[in-house]
């Protein structure tokens, strides 16, 4: 109940989460301090304000309804088009406010509802996009895994109670739980290798640049490089500004002994590229000749 959680019969509890906190404070520090160094964080310049509390909002409210409904799952989700605007932002932000008070409300009827959705918000929190580094994202599907072991607790909670109301609704869960466990299944299987992976996610979302970029690496590593050529040119058509697809067409042109439009490319990845000196170095070296023209899969 979290009228109790200050009392002293509780603090046992606190000192040993107290530990984890300590070490996950320090990890994120650490990791903070590493991407501000090497220039890999965005400025609010580079994405700004408005899309950040957009990119937030929506993680809260996308994940637990994936959980829920687990349609269409994919690896990466682009960013919305909608992210630049007020509106949304301020109406997924009510919704939210709205979502808190509710859980509030059950404390004393339902505690571990209240205690269950802030642990989820705390564990998903460091993926929502509020600091901003690597690919614009709106969602990826495994930034939900840990937060959503709050969400199946909960979940089990109310199993275990409809369950010992009768047979019927043991029968009803268990059929769930197969259908639930029959999806699982099928998608770890779409996590076989990356050219499974990423075939899945075109054929769900054809518009993906990412994923075309990232098929494209798979089929390039193969052997299969006018094939890889093909899918970073999509990519790059879908997003002119994409520079990992700009850099990996460069490279796939480089091997293909085509110079001069491999350096056309490259030379606009340098431009897109931030300003840290580690993202624009394989594009140097790919320029220079001191690269062996390696494909790069984007990352998150």
């Amino acid at each position: 109940d979290p009228r109790c959680w200050g009392q002293s019969a509780y603090r046992a509890v606190w000192v040993e989460k107290a530990y984890f906190a300590a070490l996950s404070a320090a990890a994120a520090a650490v990791a903070f301090w590493t991407l501000q160094r090497s220039g890999e964080l965005y400025g609010l310049a580079e994405r700004g304000f408005v899309v950040r509390l957009n990119q937030v909002f929506y993680g809260l409210w996308f994940y637990p309804l994936k959980t829920l409904w687990p349609i269409s799952l994919l690896p990466y989700y682009p960013q919305r088009l909608w992210f630049s605007a007020w509106a949304p932002a301020l109406s997924l932000l009510a919704g939210s406010v709205l979502a808190a008070a509710a859980a509030w409300a059950l404390r004393r009827r339902a505690p571990a509802v209240p205690a269950a959705v802030a642990a989820y918000a705390v564990l998903v929190a460091p993926t929502l996009g509020a600091v901003q580094n690597g690919i614009p994202y709106s969602a990826c599907d495994r930034y939900s895994y840990l937060p959503s072991l709050a969400l199946s607790a909960l979940f089990g909670a109310g199993v275990g109670a409809l369950t010992r109301r009768s047979r019927f609704w043991a029968l009803a869960v268990a059929l769930l739980l197969a259908a639930l466990g029959t999806l699982a299944w099928r998608q770890t299987r779409l996590w076989r290798d990356a050219l499974t992976l990423w075939g899945y996610a075109i054929a769900v979302d054809p518009g993906c640049a990412v994923a075309l970029n990232n098929l494209g690496v798979a089929v390039g590593e193969t052997g299969r490089l006018n094939e890889a050529k093909v899918l970073f040119t999509r990519a790059v058509i879908l997003d002119p500004t994409y520079a990992d697809a700009r850099e990996n067409l460069g490279a796939a042109l480089m091997r293909g002994g085509k110079r001069a439009e491999a350096e056309r490319e490259l030379r606009r990845a340098l431009e897109l590229r931030p300003s840290s000196a580690s993202a624009r170095r394989r594009p140097r070296r790919l320029l220079s000749g001191g690269e062996d023209s390696r494909l790069s899969e984007a990352e998150g």
